[in-house]
C-alpha cells in the first residue's frame, strides 16, 4: 500500500478510496508479467519494448504499458531506452532464482472466486470453501504447499539464524506439524546432518514433500506420519523442535489453543516451539496484510482467523511455555514467535 493509503489523517481523502479501488490491477499485472514470462525474458540485460515483445510473442503495445505499470510498481526499472530487472524482481521473480515466487503468485489466482463472494460470506457466516476441514484439505493442500515453499524456506531459515547457538546445537528430533512441502523443517536439516524430521500431513502432500527434500539432499533423515493434525497425536517428550508454520490461522482460536497445547506436550524439556503466522497489532488495526489474511480466511474456512500477539502468549504459556517471545526480523520480516519448554 501507498503510503497516502496508509494515512490515518482525520481529512477527508478520495485519494484513499482510488488506492484501494485500483489495488485489484497491481496483482493483475504481476499475473500477467508472471505468466508471460516478462521477468526470464531480461534476466541477459534491458529490453526494448519491441524486443520484449517479441520475446514474448505479445504485442508491443501491450507490453510497453504492462512494462510501465510494473516500473510503476518498484518491480522493474528503466536503462537504456528499456527495461530492465531490479533487486526486487532479480531475487524473487525470476524463475532461476532460489526465492523465485512465481508459484505462489499464480497460486493467489484460486481465491479469485472466493474473494468475489466476500459480501456474501459476511452476511451468511458461510465461506466458499472450507480448506480447514478434512474434506476440503486434502484437496486444496496439495495445490498449494509447493507454491508458498519459497516464502516459508526463507522465513524459517530467518528464524533458526536468530535463535542462539546453543538452541539450535540441541535440535535433533523435529516435528513438522502440517508440514506440507518441508519448508519449514528443511532448512534445520540442510544446517545440521544430525537433524531428523518428522513430516505430520495430510499423505497427498507427501509427494510434494519428498521432491523438495531429494532436491535439498535430505530425504533419508525425513519420515512422514500420515494424518488430521486434529486428530493425531503427536506425543509425549519426544522432540527437540515443533513447527507450527502458518498453520494457526487456517485452524482457528479453539483448535489453535488444541494444537499448542498438544505441540508442547510434545516438546522434551528445554524444547522449542516455532510459530510461524501473520499477526495483527493488539488493537487490530493493521498491518494491512495481516488483516487481510483473516478475510482470506473468513471466505476460506469454517473457523480460521489471525490473531494477536497476546493471543499467543497466553496459550503458550497456558501450555507449559516460557520465554515467549516474538522474534526480531526486522520491518519486513516474518512474524514468528517462539516459546521454550520448561524444563
Amino acid at each position: 500500500m501507498t503510503t497516502k493509503a496508509q494515512s490515518t489523517t482525520s481529512d477527508p481523502n478520495m485519494g484513499l478510496i482510488a488506492d484501494h479501488l485500483w489495488a485489484y490491477g497491481r496483482t493483475r499485472a504481476l499475473h500477467a508479467a508472471t505468466e508471460l514470462g516478462l521477468f526470464d525474458a531480461l534476466t541477459a540485460g534491458p529490453l526494448s519494448a519491441a524486443a520484449l515483445a517479441k520475446a514474448l510473442r505479445s504485442t508491443e503495445r501491450g507490453v510497453r504499458m504492462l512494462g510501465d505499470a510494473l516500473c510503476a510498481l518498484s518491480l522493474l526499472e528503466k536503462s537504456k531506452g528499456g527495461y530492465a530487472l531490479n533487486a526486487t524482481s532479480r531475487a524473487f521473480l525470476v524463475s532461476t532464482s532460489p526465492g523465485y515466487m512465481g508459484p505462489m503468485i499464480l497460486h493467489t489466482r484460486l481465491h479469485d472466486h472466493a474473494w468475489a463472494n466476500l459480501a456474501e460470506t459476511v452476511r451468511t457466516g458461510k465461506p466458499t470453501q472450507t480448506v480447514d476441514l478434512e474434506s476440503g484439505g486434502r484437496e486444496f493442500f496439495p495445490k498449494l504447499v509447493a507454491s508458498i515453499f519459497a516464502p516459508s524456506f526463507g522465513a524459517s531459515t530467518l528464524a533458526r539464524t536468530a535463535l542462539a547457538p546453543r538452541i539450535q546445537e540441541k535440535v535433533v528430533d523435529v516435528l513438522d506439524v502440517a508440514g506440507g512441502s518441508g519448508a519449514w523443517s528443511m532448512p534445520w536439516a540442510i544446517a545440521n546432518p544430525a537433524v531428523r524430521v518428522t513430516l505430520l500431513d495430510y499423505e497427498e502432500v507427501f509427494p510434494v514433500a519428498r521432491e523438495f527434500a531429494d532436491r535439498f539432499g535430505v530425504a533419508d533423515r525425513f519420515a512422514y506420519k500420515a494424518g488430521n493434525l486434529r486428530k493425531v497425536g503427536f506425543g509425549r517428550a519426544k522432540f527437540d523442535l515443533v513447527l507450527l508454520g502458518h498453520i494457526c490461522h487456517s485452524e482457528g482460536r479453539n483448535w489453535s489453543e488444541k494444537l499448542i497445547r498438544k505441540s508442547a506436550e510434545a516438546l522434551r524439556p528445554g524444547g522449542v516451539l516455532v510459530i510461524g503466522e501473520f499477526i495483527p497489532n493488539d488493537s487490530r488495526t493493521g498491518p494491512i496484510n495481516a488483516q487481510l489474511f483473516g478475510l482470506n480466511m473468513l471466505v476460506n474456512t469454517a473457523e480460521g482467523d489471525v490473531f494477536t500477539l497476546p493471543e499467543y502468549r497466553a496459550w503458550m504459556k497456558q501450555a507449559g511455555l516460557s520465554n515467549i517471545r516474538k522474534l526480531d526480523l526486522g520491518a519486513s520480516g516474518p512474524d514468528i514467535v517462539v516459546g521454550v519448554k520448561k524444563g
